[in-house]
Parts: structure tokens; C-alpha cells; sequence
């Protein structure tokens, strides 16, 4: 699975609830590794000290593209500022692009 997550400014917790609560993941997983997870997470979230925490869910993700299960999107700039329609690329009524109409490189810096 590929994944694209905006985050935020608790990314920690943003990515432990995208694990715990988008309805695909039962799906990804057969029904034991699931409930391993879930376990997981509940033992990484009762732990005191923030830094361990942080480190052991960051283990939990680095186990999860290990096993090639996710593969994480980045490294890309969102840089849209033309109605929507020009040079072939659509916005969304949202104000997203569709991803499958363009590929726009990172600027180089």
C-alpha cells in the first residue's frame, strides 16, 4: 500500500490513529497480524516516556515498510497556483490535482 498522509503538527499521533483507525488496514492484514498490531500500538501508547514511545512506534512503521506492506509518498512540494484547467491539470473542487493527470517534479534547490 502506498500512502500519502498530510500530518500536521502531531505527526506522531497523526500516524498512530491512520494505523488504528482507516477502515483499509483490516483489510491489508489477515485477521491475527491485525490484532498484533492493534496490540502493538496499545503497549507503544501506554508508554511514559515520549521519546521511547516516539522511537517504538517509529519501529512499528519501519517493520511495516520493511515488510514492503506500506510504502511511504515524499520527497514532493505541492506548487499549484493556476486556476484549475491549465496545462492539462485539473483541480479538484477541493483544490487538489489529480495526481493520475500530472507529475510535477521538486524544484531544485
Amino acid at each position: 500500500m502506498m500512502g500519502d498522509r498530510l500530518i500536521g503538527e502531531a505527526p506522531e499521533y497523526t500516524l498512530e490513529q491512520w494505523l488504528r483507525c482507516d477502515p483499509l488496514w483490516p483489510h491489508v492484514f489477515d485477521a491475527p497480524a491485525y490484532a498484533h498490531l492493534q496490540s502493538t500500538l496499545d503497549a507503544v501508547q501506554v508508554m511514559p516516556d515520549e521519546e521511547n514511545r516516539f522511537n517504538a512506534l517509529k519501529a512499528v512503521f519501519s517493520q511495516l515498510m520493511a515488510d514492503a506492506t506500506l510504502t511511504p509518498l515524499f520527497n514532493y512540494h505541492y506548487r499549484i497556483s493556476a486556476p484549475p484547467g491549465v496545462n492539462g491539470v485539473r483541480l479538484t473542487p477541493r483544490g487538489w490535482f489529480e495526481f493520475t493527470e500530472a507529475w510535477l517534479p521538486a524544484p531544485s534547490q
